[in-house]
Protein backbone atom coordinates (compact mmCIF):
# COMPACT_ATOMS: atom_id res chain seq x y z
CA UNK A 1 0.00 0.00 0.00
CA UNK A 2 1.72 3.29 -1.09
CA UNK A 3 0.54 7.22 -1.03
CA UNK A 4 1.65 9.21 -3.49
CA UNK A 5 2.93 12.21 -1.75
CA UNK A 6 3.58 14.44 -5.13
CA UNK A 7 3.52 14.72 -8.61
CA UNK A 8 6.47 11.82 -9.55
CA UNK A 9 7.33 8.86 -8.36
CA UNK A 10 10.58 9.70 -6.81
CA UNK A 11 8.17 11.27 -3.65
CA UNK A 12 6.28 8.39 -2.91
CA UNK A 13 6.07 6.48 0.46
CA UNK A 14 5.20 3.46 1.86
CA UNK A 15 3.02 2.73 5.10
CA UNK A 16 1.83 -0.08 6.89
CA UNK A 17 4.04 -3.41 7.59
CA UNK A 18 6.91 -3.88 5.76
CA UNK A 19 6.64 -7.80 3.84
CA UNK A 20 9.49 -9.62 4.75
CA UNK A 21 10.69 -7.88 8.07
CA UNK A 22 11.95 -10.77 9.89
CA UNK A 23 10.95 -11.08 13.98
CA UNK A 24 13.65 -10.41 15.75
CA UNK A 25 13.59 -13.46 19.17
CA UNK A 26 16.37 -11.93 20.61
CA UNK A 27 14.69 -8.45 21.33
CA UNK A 28 11.59 -9.59 22.99
CA UNK A 29 14.16 -11.75 24.97
CA UNK A 30 15.48 -9.09 26.10
CA UNK A 31 12.13 -7.01 27.17
CA UNK A 32 10.55 -10.35 28.63
CA UNK A 33 14.08 -11.02 30.66
CA UNK A 34 13.58 -7.40 31.68
CA UNK A 35 10.05 -7.81 32.83
CA UNK A 36 11.00 -11.11 34.59
CA UNK A 37 13.27 -9.44 36.38
CA UNK A 38 10.54 -6.56 37.48
CA UNK A 39 7.79 -9.17 38.53
CA UNK A 40 10.08 -11.23 41.07
CA UNK A 41 10.92 -7.87 42.75
CA UNK A 42 7.56 -7.34 42.83
CA UNK A 43 6.56 -10.46 44.58
CA UNK A 44 9.70 -10.42 46.59
CA UNK A 45 8.50 -6.84 48.00
CA UNK A 46 4.69 -8.17 48.55
CA UNK A 47 6.14 -11.00 50.56
CA UNK A 48 7.67 -8.91 52.58
CA UNK A 49 4.93 -6.50 53.29
CA UNK A 50 2.32 -9.41 53.64
CA UNK A 51 2.11 -9.10 57.85
CA UNK A 52 1.47 -12.83 58.45
CA UNK A 53 5.36 -13.27 57.00
CA UNK A 54 6.09 -11.15 59.87
CA UNK A 55 7.34 -13.95 62.31
CA UNK A 56 7.36 -11.51 65.72
CA UNK A 57 3.93 -10.65 64.67
CA UNK A 58 2.32 -11.11 67.64
CA UNK A 59 -1.49 -11.76 68.22
CA UNK A 60 -2.75 -8.63 69.34
CA UNK A 61 -6.55 -7.27 69.87
CA UNK A 62 -9.38 -8.45 67.79
CA UNK A 63 -8.91 -5.04 65.29
CA UNK A 64 -5.52 -5.27 64.81
CA UNK A 65 -5.87 -9.25 63.53
CA UNK A 66 -8.96 -8.07 61.19
CA UNK A 67 -6.66 -5.12 59.69
CA UNK A 68 -3.15 -7.62 59.18
CA UNK A 69 -6.29 -10.46 57.85
CA UNK A 70 -7.31 -7.36 55.30
CA UNK A 71 -3.36 -6.28 54.69
CA UNK A 72 -2.73 -10.15 53.47
CA UNK A 73 -5.70 -10.87 51.66
CA UNK A 74 -5.07 -7.14 49.17
CA UNK A 75 -1.26 -7.89 49.56
CA UNK A 76 -1.89 -12.09 48.71
CA UNK A 77 -4.33 -10.82 45.72
CA UNK A 78 -1.90 -8.36 44.13
CA UNK A 79 1.11 -11.40 44.45
CA UNK A 80 -1.11 -13.90 43.12
CA UNK A 81 -1.72 -11.77 39.93
CA UNK A 82 1.90 -10.83 39.63
CA UNK A 83 2.71 -14.39 39.87
CA UNK A 84 0.63 -15.52 37.40
CA UNK A 85 2.27 -12.66 34.51
CA UNK A 86 5.39 -13.94 35.90
CA UNK A 87 4.30 -17.89 34.58
CA UNK A 88 3.39 -16.11 31.72
CA UNK A 89 6.67 -14.64 30.90
CA UNK A 90 8.81 -17.71 31.80
CA UNK A 91 6.79 -19.13 28.95
CA UNK A 92 7.29 -17.01 26.50
CA UNK A 93 10.70 -17.35 27.38
CA UNK A 94 10.58 -21.17 26.94
CA UNK A 95 8.92 -20.07 23.35
CA UNK A 96 11.85 -18.35 22.32
CA UNK A 97 14.58 -20.99 23.63
CA UNK A 98 12.37 -23.64 21.63
CA UNK A 99 11.94 -21.57 18.56
CA UNK A 100 8.04 -21.43 18.95
CA UNK A 101 8.11 -18.20 19.82
CA UNK A 102 6.00 -15.85 17.62
CA UNK A 103 4.22 -18.86 16.78
CA UNK A 104 0.10 -19.39 17.63
CA UNK A 105 -0.13 -21.89 20.01
CA UNK A 106 -3.53 -22.69 18.49
CA UNK A 107 -3.50 -22.62 14.66
CA UNK A 108 0.26 -22.17 14.19
CA UNK A 109 0.28 -18.95 11.78
CA UNK A 110 2.47 -15.87 12.96
CA UNK A 111 1.27 -13.83 16.02
CA UNK A 112 1.80 -10.27 14.67
CA UNK A 113 5.01 -8.06 15.66
CA UNK A 114 2.55 -5.42 16.38
CA UNK A 115 0.90 -7.92 18.79
CA UNK A 116 4.19 -9.19 20.26
CA UNK A 117 5.36 -4.93 20.64
CA UNK A 118 2.38 -4.92 22.93
CA UNK A 119 1.97 -7.78 24.45
CA UNK A 120 5.02 -9.53 24.20
CA UNK A 121 4.16 -12.70 26.61
CA UNK A 122 1.02 -13.32 23.64
CA UNK A 123 0.81 -17.12 22.28
CA UNK A 124 -2.46 -17.05 20.21
CA UNK A 125 -2.70 -14.64 17.67
CA UNK A 126 -5.42 -12.13 17.47
CA UNK A 127 -8.29 -14.19 15.37
CA UNK A 128 -7.81 -17.33 18.02
CA UNK A 129 -7.53 -15.06 21.04
CA UNK A 130 -10.76 -13.57 20.24
CA UNK A 131 -12.59 -16.77 19.16
CA UNK A 132 -11.33 -18.01 22.67
CA UNK A 133 -13.21 -14.65 24.00
CA UNK A 134 -16.32 -14.97 22.09
CA UNK A 135 -16.63 -19.06 23.37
Amino acid sequence: FQIRVGSNSETEKPIGKKKGKSMNPEHFKAKLDSEKEKLEKEINNYRKEDPYNDKTRSRGMLDDDITAIEEHDRLNATKTELERALKDVVAALVRIEKGTYGKCSNCGNEISQERLEIMPTANLCLTCQQSQVRA
